[in-house]
């Protein structure tokens, strides 16, 4: 005999591990078939500590559920407090200044941002440069977060001698989102701080 919720858990717990992965098959789409679901060994303990490790279960993962809720409210709100120190720090209030109406701090001035850096444009990936004798790692929207960089997962194209000497980065460099299928993710802005060779 065995409890509902018990083999619920052992199912999701073999699924989250990828213990099915040895027994699955295709292509693009994986799945079991009904034949080796059917014969899938599942341990079967007496009723009374199929109880006891549901209960055990439940309450460890209901106590992790809320933890990871306290950290998701922690994040929303660090968050908040930096989208309000950025607002302060570019409109003087960080440093005491009243921009009152919208006026500038004394000293400050509006500037178009070609006037300060050097503004560019990167590569796509075309199909044409898939391959080639000169691929070097590139790094795409993907790879520029609201946190910074993340190099989980950093592609490469082929570059020529040319382009290497336009579009090769330096420790410095401000990359932008300038473009993307969703419009809040558009302006997101991390520093390259040499963390890829070439």
């Amino acid at each position: 005999s065995i409890r509902g919720n018990y083999l619920h858990q052992f199912l999701h717990r073999t699924a989250i591990t990828g213990g099915y992965l040895k027994d699955s098959r295709g292509v693009g789409i994986f799945h079991l078939g009904k034949t080796k679901l059917a014969a899938w060994p599942i341990p079967v303990p007496p009723l009374a500590e199929q109880e006891l490790i549901v209960e055990i279960l439940e309450e460890q993962l209901s106590r992790l559920d809320a933890a990871l809720e306290s950290v998701r409210a922690v994040r929303e709100k660090a968050a908040q407090f930096r989208r309000s120190l950025l607002h302060a720090a570019f409109t003087g209030t960080l440093t005491g200044h009243n921009p009152a109406d919208g006026q500038l701090p004394e000293g400050w001035e509006i500037l178009a941002l070609d006037s300060i850096a050097e503004v560019r444009l990167g590569r796509q990936r075309s199909p044409k440069n898939h391959s080639g004798t000169q691929m070097r790692p590139y790094l795409r929207a993907a790879n520029v977060t609201w946190t910074g960089l993340s190099l989980d997962d950093v592609a490469e194209m082929n570059f020529t001698e040319n382009e290497m000497h336009t579009y090769l980065l330096e420790p410095g460099d401000i990359l932008v989102n300038e473009a993307s299928g969703s419009p809040s993710e558009v302006g997101k802005a991390a520093v390259f701080r040499g963390e890829i060779e070439g």
